[in-house]
């Protein structure tokens, strides 16, 4: 079991990789896949990215021509690739910190929260200016123990919002993103 201060700590990690998402990108970035992993005695959380390139997130949508799937959807995919043998030699080609043990893996994407207004196309805040808080960007962590870990961010706020869930529902754990991240806790398993 993680102790509490590791649990903390990986919420800060989480918060800070939002927060440099926003500085590093700003907004309609692609979305990114993270290993975070034990820190040296008394530092902070490490996080790799796990590469994946930005067109993988662009898997067009076979039920709707014209469209793509859901990043969530198209990150299950990619998971799903990483788990065959095809696409094994992602995982042991990723960079993480030698002698680190893995805490947990996370998902950033940003979101709308709640339905858009007629004609709103995401990203276009100038035709449609009160869309901006219902753009959210969220970082989700399934840990080592199975708590799922969120930070989110509405479009233009200076500050998070965190939650920590011990025992995530089933409702919670069937979804993509979360399926996603237990596939991916399992692949980079010792």
């Amino acid at each position: 079991m993680l102790p509490a201060t590791t649990i903390g700590a990986l919420t800060a990690a989480l918060a800070e990789l939002e927060a440099r998402a926003e500085a590093d990108s700003g907004w309609d970035a692609w979305p990114s896949v993270w290993g975070l992993f034990a820190p040296a005695a008394g530092g902070p959380v490490l996080a790799a990215e796990l590469p994946i390139p930005g067109p993988l997130w662009s898997t067009p949508d076979p039920d709707r021509p014209g469209l793509d799937l859901p990043t969530p959807v198209a990150f299950r995919l990619i998971v799903a690739f990483f788990a065959s043998d095809a696409g094994s030699y992602w995982i042991t080609e990723w960079e993480r910190p030698a002698g680190h043990s893995l805490l947990a893996v996370a998902y950033l994407d940003e979101y709308l929260a709640g339905r858009p207004f007629e004609g709103y196309e995401y990203g276009d805040l100038r035709a449609v200016p009160p869309m901006a808080e219902r753009e959210l960007r969220a970082a989700a962590a399934l840990d080592v123990d199975g708590r799922l870990h969120d930070v989110r961010r509405i479009r233009g706020e200076q500050s998070v919002t965190t939650t920590v869930i011990n025992q995530p529902a089933a409702r919670q754990i069937e979804t993509h993103v979360v399926a996603a991240l237990q596939s991916l806790l399992t692949l980079c398993a010792p």
